[in-house]
């Protein structure tokens, strides 16, 4: 396999960096740090950019809403942060977990944003427009309890309907949306730190600490990946359990717990990062491994897609984010 292109390297944070991630637009990058932290980053001229704090411990993750307008972090404080991703300024704060929030992920629409924390529970919590930027404390319109470990991770489907969360108890679980329903439960072998799902929806991939990155493949009766009809003509997104979904891939090449996956914008490519230093990008059609990057000097916490699919921002224990060429 190549080995991949090293690239700028951003200095700032003072502890290890949890979280990284792009803006919709691939102007700008923003990480989250054990420094109680969230940094922005300006991705073409590699320049240090506001700092955000509020937190009162480590901030595990950060994301950017859709619509680029707000940030969420999660952190080892129990809260959720809402920020003014242009101004800096902080809104609302989500409160009701009662151990470390691990991580957040917003709804395609902007509108919503799961959680998932060492409580053992996946938080939904919905956000009228323009209540973002509100200060005050907000509590979850929905608590998803049955997981029997802390949730590493959340992630929503592309149509905002179903949220499937990843666990230190060996599961994915699938959850309705709109109610909370669980909708099933995959079995893995070891405790699943990371989980994405693929841009069009019939692949997840998670991520666990025997070193290996899953794909697990969604089936429509007959055939896999073949959509059926709602009887309008559309794709029917009507998933009722997660069995419908099946392990179609193991991916090793890792020589550490696989910490962050992520899935290039045409889901032709996935990529890994791992507690062995190096991120992984793999072919998703045949599993095959493309490139390795191995350029950081600890264990590599997250890892992102440009939204041109052109680079990747990984972030580290040894407190940098690395921009590569994909």
């Amino acid at each position: 396999a190549a080995s991949g292109r090293p690239g700028p390297v951003l200095k700032g944070h003072m502890g290890e960096i949890a979280s990284v991630g792009w803006s919709s637009d691939g102007r700008s990058i923003y990480s989250a740090s054990r420094d109680r932290s969230v940094r922005l980053w300006d991705a073409s001229q590699v320049r240090d950019g506001p700092v955000r704090q509020g937190h009162d411990s480590y901030v595990r993750q950060v994301a950017w809403s859709a619509n680029g307008q707000f940030l969420v972090s999660a952190s080892s404080d129990k809260t959720l942060r809402i920020w003014d991703a242009l101004r800096g300024m902080p809104g609302m704060v989500l409160a009701g977990h009662t151990d470390w929030v691990r991580s957040a992920a917003w709804s395609p629409d902007g509108l919503q944003i799961a959680s998932g924390s060492h409580d053992r529970t996946v938080r939904v919590w919905s956000l009228a427009p323009g209540s973002a930027a509100m200060s005050g404390v907000a509590t979850a319109r929905l608590v998803l309890n049955g997981h029997m470990g802390a949730v590493m991770a959340v992630a929503w489907s592309p149509s905002g309907r179903y949220i499937v969360s990843a666990s230190s108890d060996t599961t994915l679980r699938l959850w309705r949306a709109a109610d909370g329903r669980s909708c099933g439960t995959l079995e893995n072998n070891s405790r699943v730190s990371t989980v994405a799902w693929s841009p069009e929806g019939d692949f997840i991939a998670s991520g666990s600490v025997d070193n290996k990155v899953c794909i697990w493949r969604r089936s429509y009766g007959n055939s896999p990946s073949t959509p059926t009809s709602d009887g309008n003509g559309s794709a029917n997104d009507g998933l009722e359990d997660l069995r419908q979904f099946t392990l179609h891939m193991v991916l090793q090449g890792h020589k550490g717990p696989v910490t962050s996956v992520a899935w290039s914008p045409d889901g032709s490519q996935l990529v890994s990062a791992s507690e062995d230093s190096t991120l992984i990008v793999w072919d998703a059609a045949t599993g095959g491994l493309a490139c390795r990057f191995s350029d950081h000097q600890k264990p590599v916490r997250s890892v992102a897609w440009s939204p041109s699919g052109r680079h990747l921002a990984s972030a580290s224990g040894d407190n940098t984010v690395r921009i590569w060429e994909a």
